[in-house]
């Protein structure tokens, strides 16, 4: 598993793999939990720019996403993939975000349009 370099608050150099990120994060650390969503934040905006096609709305997304994952990185499983689990966030929210831009508003016609006599 690879290691990322951190400076903690006393400026001592010490590198932490993922899993010890993940631990710490699930403890509350949210040092190690943006740490975590810097390693992937260039795969995190390629998955959200596939939906929205645009920078800023892509961000939004990310942003979406880092919040729900920080309020529900407790329910990240002991040994699972923290990429697999927060793309599968995004993706979520990516396709709710898609869907809701894409809705048609059908109406039914026979209720907009009044009974008239029309001759053809």
């Amino acid at each position: 598993m690879s290691k990322i370099n951190v400076f903690s608050n006393s400026v001592k150099k010490e590198c932490l793999s993922e899993e010890a990120l993940i631990k710490k994060a699930r403890k509350g650390d949210s040092y190690c939990f943006e740490l975590l969503l810097l390693k992937y934040k260039g795969y995190l905006y390629k998955i959200a720019y596939s939906y929205t096609k645009n920078e800023c709305d892509s961000i939004d997304l990310i942003q979406e996403c880092s919040y729900k994952a920080w309020l529900n990185i407790k329910n990240l499983k002991k040994h699972s993939s923290f990429k697999l689990w927060i793309s599968k966030i995004l993706v979520n929210i990516g396709l709710n975000a898609y869907h809701k831009q894409n809705r048609i508003n059908y109406i039914d016609l026979d209720d907009s349009i009044p009974d008239q006599d029309v001759t053809l």
